[in-house]
C-alpha cells in the first residue's frame, strides 16, 4: 500500500518543477503568548541583535531548514471533514495520508485534502531537490504520538495530530518549529526567540512559550521570561542550558521502509 508514496513523492517533485517559487511560507497556526511577554506593536529587534547567550545550534539529527518568514493567511472557512474508519489506530491513519490513501484536514485550508494534492498547491518549488523527511513525536505530552512531514525547498513543517478518527494537519515555515526535540519542544525564530510546545484543539492549534527572549518597544537588550513571567538572565540561561540536553528529534527519509517500522502501534 505504502508503495504508492514513491510515486506520489515523483509527481509532486515533476509538478514543483513548473511551478513558480512562491514568495514565502505561511506560518498558519495560532500564536499564543503570555500578555506580559507580547512585544509592542510594530516592534523589530536592532539588526546588531545579538541571540541569547544559551541559543541552540541545529544537532546533526536535525535536517537543514531553510527559514521562512511567516505571513497572515485570509480566513477559512471551515468544511465537513471525512473521518476515517473508526477502528483504524492512529499510525494506520497516518499511513494512509502518506500513502494517499486518506485525506487529512489541513486547518489552514479549512478542508479535507490528500497529501499531494496540498504539496501541488502549496509547497511548489522550481527545480528537483525537493526531498521528504519524517519524525514522530509526542508533541503535546498527552502519550500519542503526531507525526511531523518535512518538504524542501521551500521549507514547510507539516504537523499531523489525531482526534476522533480524523487526522489534521497544521502548517508551519521552519523558523517557527526549528530543532524540535523528542519531547515535542522546539524553537522559534521571529520578533523574539523561544522555546515552544504545541497544543491541540482540533482545527486550532496553539502556541505556548516556555521560554522567550523578547525584544518589546524596540529595546537593544531582551527581556527574558520562563512559563510567562518575568526571569532574570542567569534562570534564563540556566534553563536554556537544560534544554541542550534534550535529544533532538530524528529524522527519516520517507520511503516505505522508514514509514513501516515507524508508523506501527497504537499510538
Amino acid at each position: 500500500m505504502l508503495r504508492r508514496l514513491c510515486t506520489m513523492v515523483l509527481i509532486v517533485i515533476a509538478c514543483c518543477a513548473c511551478a513558480q517559487r512562491p514568495s514565502a511560507v505561511d506560518a498558519r497556526a495560532v500564536i499564543t503568548q503570555s500578555p506580559s511577554a507580547v512585544p509592542s506593536p510594530g516592534a523589530a529587534p536592532s539588526a546588531e541583535r545579538l541571540p541569547p547567550a544559551a541559543s541552540f545550534t541545529p544537532s546533526p539529527a536535525t535536517p537543514s531548514l531553510a527559514s521562512a518568514t511567516p505571513a497572515t493567511p485570509a480566513p477559512a472557512t471551515p468544511a465537513p471533514r471525512a473521518t476515517m474508519p473508526p477502528a483504524a489506530t492512529d499510525m494506520e491513519l497516518y499511513k494512509r495520508v502518506f500513502s494517499g490513501e486518506g485525506a487529512f484536514y489541513s486547518a489552514y485550508l479549512g478542508k479535507d485534502i490528500s497529501l499531494i494534492e496540498y504539496c501541488q498547491q502549496e509547497c511548489t518549488v522550481d527545480d528537483f531537490e525537493a526531498y521528504f523527511e519524517f519524525a514522530v513525536v509526542d508533541m503535546d505530552g498527552d502519550g500519542a504520538a503526531e507525526v511531523i512531514l518535512y518538504i524542501g525547498p521551500p521549507g514547510v513543517n507539516i504537523v499531523f495530530h489525531c482526534a476522533d478518527g480524523v487526522v489534521y494537519g497544521y502548517s508551519f515555515g521552519t523558523s517557527e518549529t526549528q530543532n524540535m526535540r523528542t519531547d515535542g519542544s522546539f524553537e522559534l525564530d521571529g520578533s523574539s526567540w523561544a522555546i515552544c510546545e504545541l497544543k491541540f484543539n482540533k482545527e486550532v492549534c496553539e502556541y505556548r512559550e516556555i521560554a522567550a527572549a523578547q525584544y518589546p518597544g524596540g529595546r537593544q537588550t531582551p527581556v527574558y521570561f520562563l512559563n510567562g513571567k518575568r526571569a532574570s538572565k542567569d534562570a534564563f540561561d540556566a534553563f536554556c542550558a537544560e534544554q541542550q540536553k534534550k535529544d533532538p528529534a530524528c529524522w527519516y527519509a520517507v520511503n516505505d521502509d522508514n514509514l513501516n517500522a515507524q508508523l506501527r502501534g497504537s499510538r
